[in-house]
């Protein structure tokens, strides 16, 4: 920034005093630059407020809006095309009357540079020394002295301002009405309006966001410090399908797909819901809690529901977990399985000797888990085995391995031999129940049995 230098016993010029004051607008521009920037143009004030009937009071403000030095001569210096920021200053209310009811209307603001200030100003008199002339040339006529940096506000209809201005208001006023209100005053569309003041804005350390703070999302994989937005956690579920969750000790929130998982900080717990296409793990390490804990009111409905989507893009419920409710405490946990008969088609009975047999050809062992502690033998069975028998009840490829080259276990569901145990029984139970009627007649043929 350039200030002008006078010398003691120097003859000031008049390029001085107008240097002086160029450069003190050319040095608020870059300062309101550094702060704003020099691409849009920015008002701070300029309220608007009823008056009396059909007229708004718009209170003082200013407007910053990007420009050049000077489109015109100023005095005496030439014009300069250097590109700054502006400021258009309004230290007084300005009262806009609305034309008419039954309309919307726009106030609307401008940039207005222009000469005021008019004077009559004394020169000095070359040719007579003592005498002091008035005006140029001694003609008395008056002169501006000031270039005046204003708001021009102006009422138009509609909503949109014309050409070259900004809207800041609308306002909408019923037929009949005669006087303006508050509810009819809204700020317009865009209107470029500083709600935020420096000092509330929030600290670089620690801050506090309110309302819908936004932030750039990090490109897919990322792994730096960067913020973490929701859509970015969304992109993450979708493309690994796999969630991995640690210890909980801070309020979170998460949007993963389309379902909302939000952490309550107090009993630090997870409610809502999370949907991801892969797994969710959960780990726990040197922990005494339970590394998932699931809790509701004892009503009867389910804590876990597994569904499934049929061909027809139905969703059905085809499993869940529920509390055993007594009197309305719970007291156990049911595994549920769907079995309702408007599933199923083509239903036959189960035959006992078909199962026995499929019973007949399980093998049950008693063996130790590789890498546990100790020697205490469990029992079960093989599952590619039992497989075998119960095909349904399957899961995975006998010897899978992954890329790591780590074992994938295969896993039955060892309750799909209930309905072949209670087959099998039935029938048993009712072979017994023959004999021992065959068994009766017997004795009572021999006569030991009355």
């Amino acid at each position: 920034m350039d200030r002008q230098i006078v010398y003691v016993g120097s003859v000031p010029t008049d390029t001085d005093q107008l240097l002086q004051s160029r450069n003190t607008l050319v040095g608020l521009g870059y300062l309101a630059q550094a702060v704003f920037g020099n691409a849009h143009a920015y008002v701070d004030g300029l309220a608007c407020t009823p008056g009396t009937g059909l007229n708004v009071l718009v209170g003082p403000g200013s407007l910053m809006t990007p420009s050049v030095v000077d489109a015109d001569y100023y005095g005496t210096l030439p014009p300069s095309s250097d590109p700054v920021v502006k400021l258009a200053i309004n230290t007084t209310v300005t009262t806009l009357a609305v034309p008419a009811a039954g309309a919307t209307w726009c106030v609307a603001a401008a940039f207005s540079e222009q000469q005021g200030g008019a004077t009559v100003l004394p020169y000095f008199n070359a040719t007579n020394p003592g005498q002091t002339m008035f005006g140029v040339d001694g003609q008395g006529g008056a002169q501006a002295t000031v270039l005046q940096e204003r708001v021009a506000l102006s009422m138009v209809s509609g909503t949109a301002a014309p050409a070259g201005a900004i809207a800041l208001w609308t306002i909408t006023v019923p037929a009949g009405t005669t006087a303006i209100d508050a509810s009819m005053i809204q700020p317009a569309p865009g209107a470029p309006f500083l709600s935020l003041k420096l000092p509330a804005a929030a600290p670089l350390a620690s801050p506090v966001f309110t309302g819908t703070p936004q932030a750039p999302t990090p490109p897919p994989g990322d792994l730096s410090g960067r913020l973490a937005t929701t859509q970015f956690l969304t992109g993450y579920v979708n493309r690994t399908g796999d969630i991995m969750s640690g210890s909980l000790g801070v309020p979170l929130v998460y949007q993963m797909a389309n379902n909302l998982a939000v952490q309550d900080p107090v009993a630090n717990v997870i409610t809502g819901s999370i949907y991801t296409p892969g797994h969710l793990t959960m780990f726990n390490v040197g922990s005494s809690v339970a590394t998932l804990g699931i809790s509701r009111q004892s009503n009867g409905s389910p804590i876990v529901s597994f569904t499934s989507s049929t061909d027809e893009g139905a969703t059905v419920n085809v499993g869940s977990i529920s509390l055993v409710v007594t009197n309305g405490i719970a007291s156990g946990v049911n595994y549920n399985t769907a079995s309702d008969y408007r599933l199923k088609e083509d239903v036959e009975p189960l035959c006992g000797l078909g199962a026995r047999q499929r019973l007949g050809r399980l093998r049950p062992v008693s063996y130790v888990w590789r890498g546990s502690v100790g020697e205490e033998r469990t029992v079960g069975f093989i599952a590619h085995e039992f497989g075998a028998v119960y095909p349904s009840a399957l899961v995975g490829e006998k010897d899978a391995v992954d890329e790591r080259g780590a074992v994938v276990p295969q896993m039955i569901d060892q309750t799909r031999v209930i309905p072949d145990l209670v087959a099998a029984l039935g029938e048993m139970s009712r072979r017994l129940a023959a004999l021992e009627a065959r068994l009766g007649e017997t004795g009572r043929s021999a006569g030991t049995q009355p």
